[in-house]
């Protein structure tokens, strides 16, 4: 089946108000997305427009399993550790493929959970990523600059291989109680916006400058949280050497 590319451009800058708009692409098309509005949108940045991405199990291609990104290596890739994880079994998917280059899309085997934390580490045996995202100095302090990226299954028609991602800019958020662990605390904030879908997990939450804060682990219709990405980088040393 032909499915298109799943790439991002950087984000645009609407005028406050409007409703975001999300183009959706015939299969073998790529598949451009644009930024939902934000009171205070923040300063412009770019990413590598293949930085962001769709997790697909060749299993069941026609129902995508969430959101990733490629992180400080072009080979690693983060997620949500559920989503690449079988609910049944509670082993590693092992017919993972990103939705990129396709239709022989890169493989993805996860290399690393979390141990306390839902987030996992994927390595990509074909990386389209030249420039992946890093992590940002920022921390859950104001809002001006955030952005979400998601996949959006009801913009999507993955029957006929068009998948959608959204990438929005909440208003505000709210910082929840931290989570203390037995590896530090983990930090949650959650965002409540209106064009908030499941799929939305795994995907990054980037600061002013372009860099990740969080990493989307939990979500529905309207609503997700985030965990921070402080929460993954004790482990990078010692598990991702350069």
């Amino acid at each position: 089946m032909d499915t298109p590319q799943s790439r991002l451009r950087p984000p645009d800058q609407p005028a406050a108000g409007s409703e975001p708009s999300l183009a959706v692409s015939a299969p073998t098309q790529t598949l451009p997305h644009t930024a939902a509005p934000r009171p205070d949108p923040g300063p412009r940045f770019e990413i590598d427009p293949a930085a962001v991405s769709i997790l697909v199990d060749t299993d069941n291609p026609q129902k995508p399993l969430g959101t990733g990104f490629y992180f400080l290596q072009p080979q690693y890739f983060v997620t949500a550790k559920h989503v690449v994880i079988d609910r049944y079994t509670g082993l590693p998917r092992r017919n993972l493929v990103i939705v990129q280059a396709g239709p022989d899309y890169p493989h993805a085997e996860v290399l690393f959970r979390h141990p306390t934390v839902d987030i996992a580490v994927l390595k990509i045996d074909r990386p389209v990523c030249k420039t992946p995202l890093y992590p940002s100095d920022q921390r859950f302090t104001g809002e001006a600059g955030l952005k979400w990226y998601g996949y959006a299954p009801t913009l999507s028609h993955a029957n006929v291989g068009v998948y959608a991602v959204l990438v929005g800019g909440p208003a505000d958020y709210k910082c929840e109680e931290p989570r203390e662990r037995h590896d530090g605390i983990e930090w949650v904030i959650r965002f409540d916006d209106p064009h908030c879908q499941p799929g939305h997990s795994g995907g990054p939450v980037l600061g002013m400058g372009g860099g990740v804060v969080a990493v989307i682990t939990e979500g529905g219709e309207g609503w997700f949280r985030a965990t921070e990405i402080q929460s993954l980088l004790p482990y990078v040393a010692f598990q991702f050497p350069g």
